[in-house]
């Protein structure tokens, strides 16, 4: 038996996912089962930032963070990711997950440029692309890469949003029974959904979030986005989405 006294987390959660993903609302929901959470949202790469920001020899239920930014490849996340430099970083933990939330991209675009309020080639950086980065997680999410650790935990975030069963498989993954609690709340991240803020907090299911892409559906630039790539890692991952032929 493992003496839980020698860890300092009883469960540790690694999140990488694309801003505007729903990754806030999987990481609040898994939160709230747990005791004693701690969250850390969207550190800078490299374990120099943890010391700064979290004292490794506190006791968590659980210790979970983020990374959001487009400007990170998965490699360059995962480079140098020895368990002991985890340790050293932030404390030893009982159990240990990696988890990658993915939501369609064309709802995920959609949400990124109604925030910004930009022009759809505005989400494409100088060095890295999020197009790129999208279709970089979903060939790990079909396990034609292998950059994050093991154990880990995919979470597709349209069948999360509507699928009770789907969440609880999920959460048995990290070792929690389902309660649902918060699974209603629309996190303040980024003020909230990029479509209605904060005006869904408390019935968040009531969000039509499969349907963002349908607001820049006639725009050109928008409907450039999607390369055959996308399409089809689209399309293995989350089905055909009912409309979005239109785009391509």
């Amino acid at each position: 038996m493992i003496d839980k006294l020698n860890y300092t987390n009883e469960c540790e959660i690694r999140v990488v996912a694309l801003v505007r993903s729903g990754h806030h609302a999987i990481i609040n929901w898994i939160t709230k089962h747990f005791e004693n959470s701690v969250f850390l949202n969207n550190p800078d790469v490299g374990y120099d930032w943890f010391s700064k920001n979290i004292d490794k020899t506190k006791a968590k239920g659980l210790l979970i963070y983020n990374y959001e930014r487009h400007l990170y490849t998965l490699k360059q996340i995962c480079e140098g990711n020895s368990v002991e430099a985890r340790d050293e970083a932030v404390g030893k933990s009982l159990r240990r997950y990696d988890c990658l939330v993915l939501r369609d991209p064309f709802n995920t675009f959609a949400s990124k440029i109604r925030v910004t309020g930009a022009k759809p080639n505005s989400i494409n950086g100088k060095d890295l692309n999020m197009c790129e980065i999208w279709k970089e997680h979903a060939r790990e999410f079909l396990g034609k890469t292998d950059y994050l650790m093991e154990p880990k935990v995919f979470i597709n975030y349209n069948k999360w949003f509507v699928d009770e069963r789907y969440r609880r498989i999920t959460m048995n993954l990290f070792g929690a029974k389902l309660t649902d609690d918060g699974k209603e709340t629309v996190p303040n991240y980024g003020n909230g959904s990029s479509f209605d803020g904060l005006s869904f907090n408390g019935r968040a299911s009531e969000m039509d979030v499969t349907n963002r892409w349908r607001h820049y559906a006639d725009d050109d630039e928008f409907r450039q986005l999607f390369d055959a790539e996308m399409v089809e890692l689209s399309e293995r991952i989350f089905g055909h989405i009912e409309g979005t032929e239109r785009l391509f």
